[in-house]
C-alpha cells in the first residue's frame, strides 16, 4: 500500500483518470454529489482526461449518470466498448457473440430468476426477462431501475436474441439461490469458457466476453492515446474494477470496496457516501497541481 507521499508523487504524473460509477462516483442512492462534480471538472480543466469506466451502457452513462462538463472517451459495459464521444467511433469492441448469448440466456432461464442484457446502440437497448412476473415484482419493488411490468418477457429470450442476430455487450442475472454465486460461477466456468463471470452487485452476476475487461479496455485506450500505465489512475470498488486497478499506475479502491479490490489497490480512500472521490482528488490532484 502506498504512503500519502508516494501517492502525491505518483499523482503529479497522472494524465488519465478512469472512474467507475456505481459505488464509486455515485452514492448509494445513485447521486453524483455537487462536490464530486466540481472536483472532477476542475481536474479536467487542468488537462487530465476523465474517462468513465462503468458496467453501464454508453448512452445511459452520458445522459443519466455523469454530469461532468468534458468527457472525451467512455469505457462502457465493463470494458466491452471504448467510445470516442466526439465521433461515436468504437476504439475497442469486444462483445459476446449472438449465439453464445442465446445459449447463455437459455441456460439461465432454467432457474426462476431475472436475466438482462444490453447493447451499445443509439437507443441504448436494454432488456429484462423473468420467468415469473411475481418474481420480477419481488425483485424490483421500489427499485431505482424498475421498468414497467408489461415490458418483462417471461419466455423465449434466447429466441429473441437469435432472431435479432446482434452480438451483446453484456449480460447479467439476479441471483436468488442462497448458494447462487458459487453455483452459477461453476456452470459458467464449465459450460462457457468464452465468457468472463463476475459479481456486479450484491445479488447480480454479470458476463462479458473473455477477451475483455475494464483493464483490457483501459489498456487499449492508453495505447491509442500514447499513454504509459504510470500516467493512469483508476478508481473503483467492485470485482469488475480489479483489472483496471491492477493495470493503472495508481489503482485506488473506495472505502466501501470489496476486500479483493482493496487487496489489489495501491491506495484506499473514503467511501462513496462520504464523497471519497472528491476528497481524494482535492487532496492529491487539485492542491498545487500545475
Amino acid at each position: 500500500m502506498m504512503t500519502n507521499e508516494e501517492v502525491k508523487s505518483r499523482a503529479a504524473g497522472i494524465r488519465l483518470l478512469a472512474l467507475d460509477a456505481d459505488g464509486t462516483c455515485l452514492t448509494t442512492d445513485k447521486r453524483c454529489t455537487d462536490r464530486t462534480v466540481r472536483a472532477v471538472n476542475r481536474l479536467a480543466e487542468q488537462g487530465c482526461l476523465v474517462v468513465p469506466a462503468s458496467g453501464r451502457g454508453y448512452k445511459g452513462l452520458l445522459e443519466n449518470v455523469f454530469p461532468f462538463s468534458e468527457i472525451r472517451y467512455v469505457i462502457s459495459s465493463d470494458g466491452a466498448i471504448v467510445t470516442e464521444c466526439a465521433t461515436g467511433r468504437h476504439l475497442w469492441d469486444e462483445k459476446i457473440p449472438c449465439r453464445t448469448a442465446a445459449r447463455l440466456a437459455k441456460e439461465l432461464f432454467l432457474e426462476d430468476t431475472c436475466v438482462y442484457f444490453h447493447r451499445e446502440e443509439e437507443k441504448g437497448t436494454y432488456m429484462r426477462a423473468c420467468r415469473s412476473k411475481e418474481t420480477y415484482r419481488k425483485l424490483f419493488s421500489g427499485s431505482w431501475h424498475r421498468v414497467l411490468d408489461d415490458d418483462i418477457m417471461t419466455d423465449g429470450l434466447d429466441q429473441v436474441i437469435l432472431r435479432d442476430g446482434k452480438d451483446i455487450s453484456k449480460m447479467g442475472m439476479l441471483v436468488l439461490r442462497q448458494d447462487g454465486f458459487a453455483y452459477y460461477e461453476q456452470i459458467i466456468a464449465r459450460e462457457f469458457p468464452e465468457l468472463n463471470c463476475f459479481r456486479g452487485d450484491v445479488n447480480a452476476l454479470e458476463f462479458t466476453s473473455c477477451r475483455t475487461s475494464k483493464g483490457e479496455a483501459l489498456k487499449a485506450l492508453a495505447s491509442h492515446l500514447g499513454l504509459d500505465r504510470t500516467q493512469i489512475c483508476a478508481i473503483g470498488d467492485n470485482d469488475n474494477d480489479i483489472s483496471m486497478l491492477e493495470f493503472a499506475g495508481l489503482g485506488v479502491a473506495m472505502g466501501n470496496a470489496i476486500e479483493s479490490a482493496k487487496e489489489k489497490a495501491d491506495f484506499i480512500i473514503g467511501s462513496n457516501d462520504d464523497e471519497g472521490v472528491a476528497e481524494f482528488l482535492e487532496t492529491y490532484f487539485l492542491n498545487g497541481r500545475n
